[in-house]
């Protein structure tokens, strides 16, 4: 994977990301279905290329695809990692168009009344599955301000669309991940601000969560959501989306995680990270097609080396 690069002004970009910052402002003013389709198209292409060159990740990807689906055909794997592409394609030529979908009835959601039991503020924990930047509307329907830990795009073009995207709903403190991330998050959840939070990153080639199958460390916004929670005293509410047709989602706003019943601060922030991955896990196991990391995920991968001391019992 690449390692992600710093936000930069539009004047260092590239030309290549010059020209995928303009293509992008174009299909924004496209019909919804249109945009996506063309950008099904450049992923379907990425793809195809990259099964001709035997890229690691489409191979990584094929096997996945092909244990989900219990096809033993090479073709019929190979399709199946050409639609997954056209998938992503599809979602990143969404980022600019979540609002216009929202006005057109393209996103319905279940399970307010979770949301509405829920403390204020509450921490907001999704996966990547489906267009899961639609998150950014449970938050704006959560009311007050909001904040989001993000891994920056390691594109700088996309790096500005996802931003742009992400600030619409609103989000108003977008922190960048970083050694300073909790204490910048920490302060915000003091000042009563909600935080959004994507459990299931990917660093140094591990894919943080959920398990499937693995043993996994405290450690990433898995962890990190669980000892805010506790620190704060706030509630963790998992809220995913899941595809209904094209450009079409539902989301699915789930009970609030309950609070743990232990008198230690570790034994309980241990019981409420593992509660979350098996909420994450659940949504995970039966969308792995729509699952973005799949690409990425290797049970063999290890632990970065300094998370990998304390692990899941």
């Amino acid at each position: 994977m690449s390692t992600p690069r710093p936000e930069t002004s539009d004047a260092r970009l590239t030309p290549r990301e010059w020209a995928e910052l303009a293509l992008a402002r174009l299909m924004a003013r496209l019909p919804i279905d249109w945009a996506v389709r063309i950008g099904g198209m450049f992923g379907a292409g990425a793809a195809r290329r990259a099964l001709a060159a035997r890229r690691p990740w489409v191979e990584r990807l094929g096997r996945h695809l092909a244990e989900a689906s219990g096809t033993t055909d090479p073709a019929a794997r190979d399709a199946l990692v050409v639609d997954y592409a056209r998938r992503i394609g599809g979602l990143y030529a969404q980022f600019p168009l979540q609002q216009r979908m929202v006005a057109e009835g393209r996103v319905e959601i279940a399970g307010l009344a979770h949301l509405a039991a829920a403390s204020r503020p509450v921490i907001i924990a999704s996966c990547h599955v489906g267009n899961w930047e639609l998150i950014g509307r449970v938050a704006a329907l959560a009311g007050g301000r909001n904040c989001a830990l993000y891994l920056p795009q390691p594109s700088r073009a996309r790096e500005r669309l996802a931003r742009e995207a992400r600030a619409r709903w609103p989000i108003d403190d977008l922190v960048p991940a970083s050694p300073s991330a909790m204490l910048r998050i920490s302060r915000a959840l003091g000042a009563g601000s909600n935080l959004v939070l994507l459990v299931d990153e990917e660093r140094d080639g591990y894919v943080f969560a959920p398990s499937l199958g693995r043993t996994l460390p405290y450690a990433g916004n898995r962890w990190f959501a669980a000892r805010l929670a506790l620190q704060h005293g706030v509630d963790i509410l998992p809220v995913f989306v899941a595809p209904t047709g094209l450009a079409r989602y539902r989301i699915e706003i789930q009970p609030k995680l309950p609070r743990p019943d232990a008198a230690d601060r570790d034994d309980a922030a241990r019981a409420l990270a593992d509660a979350l991955d098996a909420r994450v896990e659940a949504w995970v196991r039966p969308r792995l097609p729509h699952w973005f990391w799949l690409a990425a995920f290797d049970r063999a991968t290890p632990p970065p080396g300094r998370d990998a001391g304390q692990t899941r019992r």
